[in-house]
Parts: C-alpha cells; structure tokens; sequence
C-alpha cells in the first residue's frame, strides 16, 4: 500500500529542478541587477553575454568560458564577478 505512495515521492529530475530554481531564484537577481546590459534588449547584449537563460548563463559570453562551472561555484566565474573576487571584472558595475 505505502509502496505505490513511495514511488509517487520519486525525486525530481535533477535538470529540471535547475530549471525550477534559476527561474525561481536566480533568474530574480539577474532581472533586477544584470538584464539592463546582458538581457533586457537581445540588440544590445553587451559582451555577448545574454543572462535570460539557463543555456546563455552556461555558455558564457565573448570569452567563449563558460559563466558556470556546474556543482563548483568557487570555480565559477559569475560567482567571482558578483562576490567581486576578481579585481578585474566587478559586476555589476558600482553604477548598477
């Protein structure tokens, strides 16, 4: 009987839940503090860089380096950036 409820409780699919939380959490942050500049208008993406999916965020921009390392956000150099860990490219800039 608790069998059929257990199955039920399946983990969620590990991409999809991704997906749940950039779009819950991240995608919030990126909208108020990013867009203006890498997102908001796909004419004027600066650094080729667009933050308005998951799969711009992971490919990166012109650097052609990925923005994600997944599962190492230490590694990441998105994270870096924000937490303004790497002197030469603070984002967003002190006038966002």
């Amino acid at each position: 009987m608790f069998a059929g409820v257990i199955v039920g409780m399946a983990a969620p699919n590990p991409k999809q839940e991704g997906e749940r939380l950039f779009s819950l959490k991240v995608k919030q942050i990126f909208s108020s503090k990013c867009f203006a500049c890498h997102g908001e208008d796909p004419k004027k993406i600066k650094g080729e860089f667009d933050l308005t999916t998951q799969e711009g965020l992971i490919k990166g921009g012109e650097s052609e380096e990925p923005a994600v390392v997944p599962g190492k956000p230490a590694a990441s150099p998105i994270v870096l950036s924000i937490e303004r860990k790497d002197e030469d490219f603070l984002m967003p800039p002190k006038e966002n």
